[in-house]
C-alpha cells in the first residue's frame, strides 16, 4: 500500500504563535507603536521648552529686545538734532536775507512760519495768510500740515506739534532792543557758541502757533526735553546742537547760557 507521506511524516512541525499570515501585521503594529510613542515624547518636550522660554526665558527675550530699543532712540536722538541743526542753520540764512533779523517770534505767525522758505517749505509758507492769526481763516488747515522740521521723531501720531521753541525776552537772543540795534549774530557778545536760541521743551505746541519760552532771570523754566528722553537738547546761536541731563543742569548755568550779553563765564558742559 502506498505510504502516505503527508499523513505519517513524523517529522517536528514549527509551531505557530501566532498565524504566520499575522507575522508582517504584528511587526508593523509594534513598531507603529513605538513610532506613535516618540511621537508624543517630543511633543512634551516642545511644551516643556515653550513653558520655558516663556515662563523664565521670557527675561531673556526681553534682554535680547534691549539694544534694538536702545537703536531706535539712538536713531530718533540723532534724528532730533538734525532737525534743530537744520534750524539754526535756516535762522542764519533767513538773517542774512533779511537784514540781520531774526524771522519775528511774536505776531500773528510763529517764526517757524516765517523761517519756512529757508528749509524747504516754500510753498506752504506762500499759503499763510499773515494778517489773520495762526488758527483763523485760511490759515487753520495749514497748521495741520506735517512739516518734519519741526516735529519729534519720539512722538506718535501727531505730527503737527513740535516741542522746538525759542527764547525770548530781556537779554535773550531774541531781546527786541539787542535786534534793533546790531545784526544777527552780532549782537551776541557772550559768543555764539555759549548762548541758547533754542531748546526742546517737554510741551508740545502747534507748530504755527507763536507761543515760545519767555525768560525772567530770577524766574522759573518750563520743563525741558522731551518726555521719553533724559537729555534735553539746545540749538545754540552758532547752528549747533548740544545735549545735557535736563535733570542735573544747573539752573544758574542756564541762565547763564541763555542771556546774549550777560557777561558770564561759561564753564564747559
Amino acid at each position: 500500500m502506498p505510504h502516505d507521506d503527508e499523513d505519517d511524516d513524523d517529522r517536528p512541525r514549527k509551531r505557530k504563535h501566532r498565524g504566520d499570515d499575522d507575522d508582517d501585521d504584528y511587526d508593523h503594529d509594534r513598531q507603529g507603536r513605538k513610532k506613535s510613542g516618540g511621537g508624543a515624547t517630543v511633543a512634551i518636550i516642545i511644551v516643556v521648552v515653550v513653558v520655558v522660554v516663556l515662563g523664565c526665558g521670557g527675561l531673556i527675550a526681553v534682554g535680547l529686545l534691549l539694544p534694538a530699543v536702545q537703536k531706535v532712540r539712538e536713531a530718533a536722538s540723532r534724528a532730533q538734532e538734525k532737525n534743530l541743526m537744520q534750524i539754526g542753520l535756516g535762522m542764519h540764512q533767513s538773517s542774512g536775507v533779511n537784514n540781520g533779523k531774526l524771522p519775528p517770534a511774536e505776531g500773528n505767525l510763529s517764526w517757524r512760519v516765517h523761517l519756512l522758505p529757508y528749509i524747504e517749505q516754500d510753498g506752504v509758507y506762500k499759503q499763510f495768510d499773515p494778517k489773520q492769526a495762526w488758527d483763523a481763516g485760511r490759515n487753520r488747515p495749514l497748521a495741520d500740515t506735517v512739516i518734519k522740521t519741526y516735529a519729534s521723531p519720539l512722538d506718535e501720531g501727531v505730527l503737527t506739534q513740535t516741542h522746538y521753541r525759542v527764547f525770548t525776552g530781556t537779554g535773550t537772543a531774541y531781546d527786541p532792543e539787542l535786534m534793533r540795534k546790531r545784526p544777527f549774530p552780532e549782537y551776541i557778545t557772550d559768543g555764539t557758541s555759549n548762548t541758547l536760541l533754542a531748546a526742546d521743551t517737554t510741551e508740545s505746541i502747534p507748530w504755527p502757533q507763536p507761543k515760545e519760552i519767555p525768560f525772567q532771570p530770577n524766574g522759573s523754566f518750563p520743563e525741558l526735553g522731551h518726555a521719553k528722553r533724559p537729555m534735553a537738547l539746545a540749538l545754540l546761536c552758532d547752528a549747533s546742537v548740544r545735549s545735557f541731563d535736563k535733570k542735573k543742569m544747573d539752573p544758574a548755568l542756564l541762565r547763564a547760557l541763555i542771556t546774549a550779553t550777560g557777561g558770564e563765564v561759561v564753564p564747559d558742559w
